[in-house]
């Protein structure tokens, strides 16, 4: 399942909200992008929570995202399968913020060897 918030601008209850409904589990795709309503905590929250464990693809382009929720991502067991992270237009990301979220996905990325 998807869940696009386009043309709209969630609020943090509003997406608190939807993480507490049944259908977070089953979506694969959630689009938040352009949504300056977003606060970095509520963005953080999303990849430290059970409630999206089957997300494959995140967009959070022209966000607040920030180091702290790129780092919550990548340390995140509920989020392993995530393949497509779209972080465009993210001014608050540091390069220090990316370079932490491409060693973990370097150690936490299956290897060759293991299939």
């Amino acid at each position: 399942q998807q869940f696009h918030f386009l043309g709209t601008q969630i609020t943090d209850k509003a997406l608190r909200d939807l993480m507490a409904t049944k259908y977070a589990a089953n979506l694969i795709e959630l689009t938040l992008a352009r949504h300056s309503t977003l606060t970095s905590p509520t963005i953080t929250n999303i990849f430290l929570t059970k409630y999206f464990s089957n997300l494959q693809i995140v967009d959070l382009s022209f966000t607040e995202t920030t180091d702290k929720a790129l780092k919550a991502l990548s340390e995140s067991q509920y989020l392993l399968q995530v393949r497509e992270l779209s972080l465009s237009g993210c001014f608050r990301i540091t390069d220090a913020g990316i370079a932490h979220y491409i060693v973990c996905l370097l150690y936490t990325s299956p290897s060759p060897r293991d299939s």
